[in-house]
């Protein structure tokens, strides 16, 4: 029997490797399968004694697909960077009648068209109006595949691979 290094026992077959999952990665994406939201990401990462350079690192991995909507909440979590519509979009937000909605609750599909309606519990005042506008600008340049959940994967940046894609809902 022959040994091999660590390196290449986890490096890609495609690579010349043997493709054995590192336990670094099955760890980071169990973790991931776990969580709910992104805000719990760091607490869970902590819990299990992992640095904030893990975590940090972890963040900039993810990847993060809008498929239907529905396990994604539209106004609490990270859209835009690192923050959510909420942050961005105080004031709207503070008057929407679907504070807890999902993506999915904020569309429908017309003649395979997504039209985006946010229900707001008044009209709009004039100045609050250029804000409106702005985040429509942001949502009408999103891509949503109605036919696909929402996923989240893990990329590896160095091989540009996805390590793991976990079509779960709530990721």
């Amino acid at each position: 029997m022959r040994l091999v290094s660590r390196d290449k026992a986890i490096l890609s077959k495609h690579l010349g490797g043997l493709g054995i999952s590192s336990v670094k990665s099955i760890n980071a994406t169990l973790l991931l399968k776990c969580s709910k939201m992104y805000s719990q990401w760091k607490d869970i990462l902590c819990a299990h004694n992992l640095s904030p350079q893990v975590y940090d690192s972890f963040r900039r991995n993810l990847v993060r697909k809008i498929g239907d909507g529905r396990s994604i909440k539209f106004w609490t979590e990270r859209s835009v960077g690192n923050s959510s519509f909420q942050g961005l979009y105080p004031r709207l937000y503070n008057i929407s009648i679907l504070k807890e909605g999902y993506v999915f609750d904020m569309y429908k599909v017309e003649n395979g068209v997504i039209k985006w309606e946010l229900p707001f519990r008044r009209s709009l005042f004039e100045w609050e109006q250029g804000l409106f506008n702005e985040l429509m600008g942001i949502l009408n340049s999103t891509t949503i595949d109605t036919n696909e959940i929402d996923f989240c994967g893990l990329v590896h940046r160095s091989e540009s691979e996805v390590l793991s894609k976990i079509a779960v809902q709530g990721c």
